[in-house]
């Protein structure tokens, strides 16, 4: 499989993904130097056009995108045929268009991200 070419070695399997980061995720240096542990992060901070968006995610195994500052259209989602996961930095799954389900893309997202803001804003 793609997904699996040849390079890091974790827990006895041969992996070497593709991570795009499209957008400003807050993600830490640790947490970044894990994901290298998986292959090749390549992090963009201004993805916001589906063009852009598109160029990007070529090649990738896995997608870290804000879908309010870039928003993954079918158009986007569809571009790709090496996606196998979109990992949301909010707990936006109604943005998700449904071309994921036929392509067979994961999608996850942050539970319960914000859950004390919201519950004090609607006070």
């Amino acid at each position: 499989m793609d997904a699996y070419r040849q390079g890091n070695t974790l827990s006895s399997i041969t992996l070497h993904m593709k991570i795009v980061i499209l957008n400003e995720s807050y993600i830490s240096p640790a947490q970044i130097q894990r994901l290298e542990q998986l292959g090749e992060v390549v992090q963009y901070s201004d993805t916001t056009t589906a063009a852009q968006a598109i160029e990007r995610i070529q090649g990738a195994d896995i997608v870290v995108a804000d879908m309010f500052v870039c928003p993954l259209t079918k158009e986007v989602l569809s571009s790709s045929d090496t996606l196998k996961l979109l990992a949301l930095n909010t707990t936006a799954f109604h943005l998700i268009d449904p071309v994921v389900k036929e392509k067979g893309i994961t999608v996850c997202n942050v539970p319960g991200f914000s859950s004390d803001s919201v519950a004090e804003f609607s006070v």
